[in-house]
């Protein structure tokens, strides 16, 4: 075989490399809330998120706002998709309080990050068949989050941004609150 050759021959090797592979894998996308009174709505996407489905998924959030009421904090990184004009103006108009910027990868100092990482523990636990049968009990394990783990997350993301304010830097996640749940 000379050089750039393979052993699968020239037109496997095209094949391969023409063929199209995709970005992520395939699987669900979910977008979800909470806030100190326990956890909102869990909203299924499917295919990719732009600014056309992120609209129509902050729609949804009308549902939290009634159930937990007006005074909550909207957060959201910067992904273009949630930073145009008509999703700007929906939390603008919907949420009193929002956070105008929130720095991309910031895990450690996300609430919904550090519940999400919760929720995928217990995920782990089980097999899945289809992306339908992980949707139904990705949906059974949300619906059973108890509201003190919300409050804890809250709480605790209140006190890193007290500690930033005063040090100026990133503070690790704290272990000191009781995150039983996620062990059950």
């Amino acid at each position: 075989k000379g050089y750039g050759e393979s052993k699968l021959g020239k037109s496997k090797l095209y094949e391969k490399i023409a063929k199209p592979i995709p970005k992520f894998q395939q699987g669900i996308m979910v977008a979800a809330g909470l806030c100190e009174k326990g956890v909102g709505k869990l909203i299924f996407v499917t295919g990719t998120m732009n600014s056309f489905s992120y609209n129509q998924t902050l729609e949804f959030y009308k549902e939290d706002l009634e159930k937990f009421g007006k005074d909550l904090y909207f957060q959201q990184d910067n992904a273009p998709c949630h930073v145009g004009k008509k999703s700007m103006n929906f939390i603008k108009n919907n949420f009193a309080n929002y956070l105008d910027f929130w720095p991309a990868n910031s895990p450690d100092l996300s609430p919904i990050e550090e519940l999400w990482s919760i929720v995928e523990e217990k995920l782990n636990k089980y097999t899945f068949k289809n992306t339908e049968e992980m949707a139904k009990k990705l949906q059974w394990v949300w619906n059973r989050i108890p509201k003190t783990i919300c409050k804890n997350l809250i709480n605790s993301f209140d006190e890193k941004i007290g500690l930033i304010a005063m040090d100026g830097e990133l503070v690790n996640k704290s272990n000191k609150f009781n995150y039983s749940w996620k062990n059950n």
